[in-house]
């Protein structure tokens, strides 16, 4: 058996057909939760990780959220009735917009434009926030949950593999960025900035 059929997506273990590890959540919660607490610990705890992420510019931690433009991939699942609308609309638009202004947020930052850190700080205000309510609106449409609306449709489709990986890497991964971004903002307000934007020279 190739390592490849052992993901937990593709065996099924985030489906909420799926035995629960913990009553009245999918399983994708402990899964998730852990792994961003482990990470989290990592970069914020060992010093060559934490000095490595305090040497990465801020514009990149923003720039590197044009990857939320998936965003429209997520709408149209829920436009083909694959998934429910009442978590494709909100989930597929929160994305796709953050995605959309990231490079724009970028660029002001690379630029050091007038207005920059604070378009950062509404734009991460923005994304974190959207991925909240995503993490709401999956738990309301996941049979299973505590929280399970059956008015608002089932979302068991988005549990399985392929779709399921966003759930369990690309959320978790883009929760850490917009971590690592709003950490970089609070130290520059402290005055202790140490990734160094680069800008271009005149002439």
């Amino acid at each position: 058996m190739g390592v490849g059929r052992l993901h937990p997506c593709i065996v099924g273990a985030f489906h909420p057909g799926a035995a629960k590890l913990i009553a009245g959540r999918s399983n994708a919660a402990p899964f998730v939760g852990s792994a961003l607490l482990i990470i989290l610990a990592v970069f914020f705890a060992i010093g060559p990780f934490r000095r490595t992420l305090d040497a990465v510019p801020q514009s990149w931690l923003v720039g590197a959220q044009v990857g939320r433009l998936v965003g429209f991939l997520v709408l149209s699942l829920g436009l083909s009735g694959t998934i429910p609308m009442s978590f494709a609309g909100p989930a597929g638009w929160g994305d796709a917009i953050t995605g959309l202004l990231a490079p724009v947020v970028a660029f002001m930052l690379h630029r050091r434009i007038a207005g920059a850190v604070l378009a950062a700080w509404l734009w991460n205000a923005w994304g974190l926030g959207d991925l909240i309510n995503v993490a709401r609106l999956a738990s309301m449409t996941t049979p299973g949950t505590s929280a399970f609306d059956p008015a608002m449709g089932d979302n068991s489709n988005f549990s399985l593999f392929p779709t399921g990986l966003l759930q369990v890497l690309y959320g978790p991964l883009y929760v850490l960025l917009h971590v690592f971004s709003i950490r970089g903002l609070v130290r520059r307000a402290l005055g202790h900035d140490g990734a160094v934007e680069e800008v271009p020279q005149n002439g």
